[in-house]
């Protein structure tokens, strides 16, 4: 058996090392920040804040946000896999394993060098250091920067690996395949996985915006941070689709050129044949006339996106409705849970 190192990401290692589950460790995670976000309240002397929604508002988004990232990103892994397995399955026979490339894992110092991107990022764009949270507290202050720091450090991580992930399709995607242009259907975990990433992005937008105020929305903060999110989640979507477009692309470009260079040698034939009078293959090239300009319509017509039409409509779905909760929130008027 072949001994293979594996390699693992920064919340793939924290899961290990916790030894629980993922979907544990966000559960655990989640209640030790709510738990501290009670310890600073009571410090602070805000406890008869706690009945109201504007005091959870405020504090509770960053470790809802965090335990639905630990929660989601397993099942972003598994249908990531899923499509490099796939790449590898349509892989001609006969070329050796080692041939094909590998999948690698994030580079650590990467890692966390985009942690520290989000956190710097949050703090320059939200200006933390001169917030007006509207709950006086040093520590409510300290907790909203713990929290928020982590939430947006962990943010710009998924988006790094996910565009780690997208490359290792791409490179997948890059090597010769034994693929059928007229049934593309073995490439439907490449678009699942696309689509979950497109899922988990637009959930978590979808969430945060729970805790926004119709006034909080249009400030230029906020809607600097979801344009970002939004194009982000976009550009992880075609970017891990294009080179799979790509390879479909050149494949139907082969089959189209054989096609019509089949055809056009029937024609000719076909031509030469009618100067004959009763020649007895003019009913066979007519055939093969025929036959070869049927497939050559089929081929042109094939797509060269691996996309179904419930594909398409789930993506459109999951871009609408966030923006459908931000447009009700910021024009109609309508708060949720405030």
């Amino acid at each position: 058996m072949k001994n293979e190192s594996v390699d693992y990401n920064l919340l793939q290692a924290l899961v290990k090392r916790s030894r629980m589950s993922s979907y544990w460790l966000a559960v655990l995670l989640t209640l030790v920040l709510v738990l501290f976000l009670l310890l600073a309240a009571f410090l602070d002397g805000q406890m008869d804040s706690l009945g109201g929604w504007e005091f959870w508002r405020q504090f509770i988004g960053a470790p809802v946000i965090v335990g639905y990232i630990f929660m989601i990103y397993p099942y972003m892994l598994r249908l990531s896999r899923n499509a490099a397995e796939t790449f590898r399955r349509l892989q001609p026979p006969g070329i050796p394993e080692n041939a094909a490339p590998v999948s690698h894992a994030p580079k650590r110092r990467w890692e966390w060098l985009s942690i520290a991107v989000g956190v710097l990022f949050w703090v320059l764009v939200q200006q933390a250091w001169d917030w007006e949270w509207g709950v006086d507290g040093w520590w409510l202050y300290i907790y909203a920067l713990v929290s928020f720091s982590l939430l947006f450090g962990l943010m710009a991580w998924l988006i790094y690996v996910s565009l780690v992930e997208s490359r290792n399709l791409n490179r997948l995607s890059r090597q010769k395949l034994d693929l059928d242009i007229f049934n593309t259907s073995a490439l439907i975990p490449v678009s699942r996985a696309s689509l979950s990433t497109s899922f988990a992005f637009l959930g978590g937008i979808s969430i945060s915006l729970i805790f926004q105020t119709v006034d909080s929305l249009l400030v230029w903060q906020n809607i600097t941070i979801y344009s970002i999110l939004v194009l982000a989640t976009l550009l992880i979507f075609f970017f891990s689709m294009w080179s799979t477009h790509r390879t479909m692309a050149a494949i139907k470009h082969d089959e189209l050129a054989l096609a019509r260079s089949e055809l056009e040698k029937a024609l000719r034939r076909l031509k030469e044949s009618s100067l004959i009078k009763q020649s007895p293959q003019s009913g066979d090239l007519h055939a093969a006339v025929a036959a070869w300009g049927t497939y050559e319509r089929h081929v042109r017509e094939a797509r060269e996106w691996p996309f179904n039409a419930v594909i398409l409509r789930r993506l459109a779905a999951s871009t609408l409705i966030p923006a459908l909760v931000y447009l009700l929130k910021v024009f109609l008027g309508i708060r949720l849970f405030g």
